[in-house]
């Protein structure tokens, strides 16, 4: 269904603050002001501030979930495979570095949410077997002695931490060590290539 440009507004406006401040801390004057409309608007379109919630939260899940469907460059080993991953969540996080933390927060406190999580990833097949291709991938490498062993969830999880961690302490060190933007920016690519090079010594073969 169409949405209008008023709707598309209190939804951007929506994200936009969630972002910037947590949904509990976020109200619906707050989006009817950014957006410049009355707060009448926002409960027209979407009656609760709990359902603006709920499309943002699943708008920006899945968007990094869909990072997992993007195709892969022919020809690249199992470090490559890691590495490209890597890459390819810096890069989208770098983007909007807020909401690793607004989706972390949101699985901690609501169990719903966690619900929400199970039907997009757990119940989809398509992802079902993305895992899989991917479980069959690296079961080859083990068994070639091309990698140690590792469980393919395991290995998932490495990458997710590394990664969120980076961005859940950039804006400790930068108030920390009172550094700008761009030198958030810096650090949080060197975490990149500190979590390429973590991710490929846990999987590098042990030498005899």
């Amino acid at each position: 269904m169409k949405t209008s440009k008023t709707e598309q507004e209190i939804l951007q406006a929506a994200t936009e603050l969630f972002l910037e401040k947590g949904f509990a801390a976020t109200s619906t004057t707050d989006i009817a002001n950014r957006v410049g409309c009355n707060q009448a608007l926002v409960h027209y379109y979407f009656r609760t501030k709990e359902n603006l919630v709920r499309q943002v939260f699943m708008t920006n899940l899945e968007q990094i979930l869909n990072l997992l469907d993007q195709p892969l460059p022919e020809g690249l080993d199992f470090f490559g495979i890691a590495d490209y991953y890597i890459d390819i969540y810096y890069n989208y996080i770098l983007g909007r570095p807020t909401a690793p933390l607004m989706i972390i927060n949101e699985l901690l406190t609501n169990p719903e949410r966690r619900e929400m999580v199970r039907e997009i990833f757990m119940k989809n097949l398509r992802r079902q077997l993305m895992y899989y291709n991917l479980d069959q991938a690296l079961k080859q490498a083990i068994e070639k002695g091309l990698i140690r062993q590792i469980e393919t969830l395991d290995l998932l999880i490495d990458i997710a931490s590394l990664t969120l961690a980076s961005f859940l302490i950039a804006p400790i060190y930068a108030d920390l060590l009172q550094r700008d933007a761009e030198a958030q920016k810096e650090f949080i690519i060197h975490r990149r290539e500190e979590t390429k090079l973590l991710i490929r010594l846990r999987l590098m073969p042990q030498k005899i």
